[in-house]
């Protein structure tokens, strides 16, 4: 009988240390900078805190406008129509902005951040529309087509996939040995440029092409 009770203080024992090195390791692991549950703690941090609100833009309490840099990469153009007057194609929009609040260079993860899909509607982004768009498809095949990417300096690149029909005004006097300038045209659709200013982006080109398109018109002034 006793001999019993001793195994059975002996199990219970051998629990109640393993249970508490188990969560140690989770307190460890936790704080283990790079680990999952360190940047879901930080990104709760970040996007839950007090001080950030997804629907006010970056630096709206400095009074200043907030710039955003932007470039395309031009995946394919599908087709251009003159008696349309209309040209499509698929491309990637990217944008680039500074948002202070949501810097976390003071924390000891000193690499970027991507965001599942999901998280998107925690994080302000800018309501860039094309002024010239006829008709456009987000892509959402397998999942929706965008990346969100947090900087430990508060810079955030966003991109995203569309399928696009633009207009474009030809002129046809020479036709069909006239050459054609069509453009795209970028805009914010709520805010003026007194809270908003869009610009290339100066770590890449501004258009960049698929080697595999062949254009037949020239497609090089794209305005904002």
């Amino acid at each position: 009988m006793k001999k019993m009770i001793a195994w059975l203080l002996l199990l219970l024992l051998l629990v109640v240390v393993t249970s508490q090195l188990f969560a140690i390791s989770l307190a460890q692991n936790a704080s283990v900078p790079g680990s999952s549950k360190a940047i879901a703690r930080l990104l709760d941090d970040l996007l839950g805190s007090p001080g950030y609100n997804s629907r006010i833009r970056p630096g709206a309490d400095s009074g200043d406008p907030l710039d955003v840099y932007i470039n395309i990469n031009v995946n394919d153009i599908s087709s251009i129509s003159e008696v349309k007057m209309e040209y499509s194609m698929t491309l990637y929009l990217r944008e680039v902005w500074k948002d202070e609040r949501l810097m976390y260079e003071k924390s000891n993860l000193n690499r970027s951040i991507t965001l599942n899909y999901n998280q998107f509607d925690r994080v302000w982004t800018p309501d860039v529309f094309i002024r010239n768009l006829k008709s456009g498809t987000f892509h959402t095949i397998t999942v929706p087509n965008r990346l969100i990417r947090l900087n430990p300096n508060g810079t955030v690149f966003f991109s995203q996939r569309l399928a696009v029909t633009l207009s474009c005004d030809m002129q046809l006097d020479d036709y069909p040995m006239d050459n054609q300038t069509c453009k795209i045209e970028f805009g914010s659709y709520a805010y003026s440029s007194l809270d908003l200013v869009f610009k290339w982006r100066l770590d890449a080109d501004a258009v960049e092409m698929s080697s595999a398109i062949r254009l037949c018109v020239e497609m090089h002034e794209i305005h904002f």
